[in-house]
């Protein structure tokens, strides 16, 4: 005997392109449906040229010169083998 919720997201799974569309347009984003995949990377290539010129430049940042996540690292890696050492499985 079993007693379960019905799943909601089971009842209706078929893809509702008008709540894809609005999503999208509400992001400021575009939906392709799957017939025009196709005209995806075009687009992708387009925006990022579009991004790269638009005054806006790239961040470089270093992480690998914090020492604080040199610290983390190293406790993350000691914690991990403590816990395996304390296991039997080291």
């Amino acid at each position: 005997f079993r007693v379960a919720e019905p799943m909601a997201e089971a009842a209706d799974a078929g893809l509702k392109d008008d709540a894809l569309r609005e999503m999208a347009q509400a992001a400021g984003g575009r939906y392709f449906p799957f017939a025009g995949a196709a005209a995806l990377p075009d687009e992708l290539a387009k925006s990022m040229r579009d991004a790269r010129f638009s005054g806006m430049k790239p961040v470089d940042m270093e992480i690998w010169d914090n020492p604080l996540l040199l610290a983390l690292i190293l406790g993350l890696l000691t914690a991990e083998w403590m816990i395996r050492r304390r296991s039997g499985l080291a």
